[in-house]
């Protein structure tokens, strides 16, 4: 997200604001957040601009910074590394658990979730590596 997307009476919004997933590059998930919050702030004047940038960090902050190190990491990776992943995740117990619980507006919700499942760990081993790179426990 740009450092700065509330300013002299005009607040920025969804792609403007830089509201997208840097893994998907969708945006109506973090529009549907931002928009409202920018309505009411609009609502109360000039003064409470500053807010927005705040409220906006704490609501979709967590979730951009997450996913960019997903992509950074994601970019770097060789074929045959993204292949071993697919592989690894393509398990019918990750696989199962994938379809269950992942959130494709929350990719960040995923690693408490993981955590939750120790009978799960012993098939991600084939990507730690990745893992402790993208910053996972």
């Amino acid at each position: 997200m740009p450092t700065k997307i509330a300013g002299d009476r005009c607040l920025l919004v969804g792609n403007a604001a830089g509201q997208v997933k840097p893994l998907t590059g969708g945006g109506l998930a973090f529009l549907s957040l931002c928009a409202p919050l920018a309505g009411r702030v609009a609502a109360r004047g000039p003064q409470a601009l500053s807010e927005y940038e705040r409220d906006c960090r704490r609501m979709i902050g967590e979730e951009v910074s997450f996913q960019e190190r997903a992509r950074s990491i994601f970019l770097r990776l060789k074929p045959e590394a993204l292949e071993e992943m697919v592989q690894t995740l393509s398990h019918p117990k990750l696989a199962n658990f994938l379809a269950e619980c992942a959130d494709i507006d929350q990719f960040a919700s995923l690693p408490p979730k993981i955590l939750a499942r120790p009978q799960l760990w012993p098939l991600l081993l084939p990507l730690t590596y990745w893992l402790s790179e993208w910053g996972w426990p």
